[in-house]
């Protein structure tokens, strides 16, 4: 009898093929692991890791890879194994300003900006201190912003 259609319903052969056909296509699409999907691991830093502080507010990635940290007491540099702990009590010619770190910011030269409980601040990436912007001395920075012209 083939295809034929008795009564407007397909025969019962061709409608077993197709629903055995989308059961099939079902267990192969739902049931078979993704290879494509990655796994993702975790680590949580403290004090005790090497971090200046547990209370974390805000932190940024550079353009060399760093991730910088800011904490309220001191900035902190992490290169994947270590951190390294920037502070006002720095010894040095220009250590940064104030230890309340409030916001950082990546301009799009690469130069890190510096938010603080009291003033703007720059890293310099060759003598790793900090340049103060001197009319932000004495201000909180709690947001750090760039337009699209870099200012």
């Amino acid at each position: 009898m083939g295809d034929t259609q008795l009564y407007g319903f397909p025969q019962r052969k061709t409608y077993l093929m197709k629903y055995a056909l989308v059961i099939i296509w079902n267990i192969l699409t739902f049931l078979t692991p993704v290879h494509s999907a990655e796994n993702y691991f975790f680590k949580q830093y403290q004090v005790e890791n090497g971090l200046s502080n547990n209370n974390v507010t805000c932190s940024i990635q550079d353009s060399r890879g760093f991730i910088w940290i800011g904490t309220r007491d001191g900035l902190n540099r992490f290169d994947g194994y270590s951190f390294r702990v920037f502070r006002d009590t720095d010894e040095g010619e220009k250590p940064i300003g104030n230890n309340w770190i409030l916001s950082l910011a990546v301009d799009h030269q690469g130069t890190l900006w510096i938010g603080t409980f009291m003033g703007i601040y720059t890293y310099n990436e060759k003598e790793e201190n900090f340049d103060v912007i001197p009319f932000c001395k004495g201000l909180r920075a709690r947001n750090l912003l760039f337009d699209s012209s870099g200012n």
